[in-house]
């Protein structure tokens, strides 16, 4: 798997390819698209991280220890919930609208419902919730965006693992030829 920092320069590049193609076509919707993709550095495949994810480091040191603490108690049951790289936290568009679900339920959903419950407001809350949901998923260029992030996330994870499982069996290789003595090999 690809480094966070390796995602994250991925994610700018994406970013920048977005809002060149929008001046050029003359159309704002590629900086939406681009704004979708720099919250791709932050809203990561990489959720699933217990600990050593570069969003980590990156609130700790801009905004400090307090936010950290509140970040993982964020993502504490994304993280309880799925493994690592596994399809329901990696492959695009299906883990893009998990991401997007689980922020809604932590954000809006039960804040919501926890002030349904205590102070009995007049409104329906099912409606409420139901309108917050249509207006965080009519952002299409925002979730293309997004997605296009997931993607270039999603394609570098398997680029590395395909080149670190090839070179692994090539270590292996040269280490059972050093072993058996055969020859065409230095042995050092």
């Amino acid at each position: 798997m690809s480094a966070g920092t390796v995602h994250r320069k991925a994610s700018v590049i994406l970013s920048a390819g977005f809002l060149l193609g929008s001046i050029y076509t003359m159309d704002f919707s590629g900086v939406v698209r681009g704004i979708g993709s720099l919250i791709g550095i932050v809203m990561t495949p990489d959720w699933d991280v217990d600990s050593g994810m570069i969003m980590d480091k990156t609130i700790r040191t801009k905004i400090g220890k307090w936010a950290e603490l509140l970040w993982d108690w964020f993502l504490y049951w994304y993280r309880r919930s799925l493994k690592h790289g596994s399809p329901l936290s990696h492959v695009p568009i299906l883990s893009t609208y998990g991401r997007i679900a689980y922020t809604f339920l932590f954000i809006i959903a039960i804040p919501h419902a926890v002030f349904y419950l205590i102070f009995h407001p007049a409104w329906d809350l099912m409606t409420v919730l139901l309108w917050y949901w249509e207006k965080i998923t009519s952002q299409h260029n925002l979730i293309a965006g997004l997605c296009g992030s997931d993607f270039l996330h999603w394609g570098l994870d398997i680029m590395t693992t395909e080149h670190s499982k090839k070179t692994k069996k090539g270590v292996k290789n040269k280490r059972q030829k050093k072993e058996r003595g055969i020859k065409g090999e230095k042995n050092f």
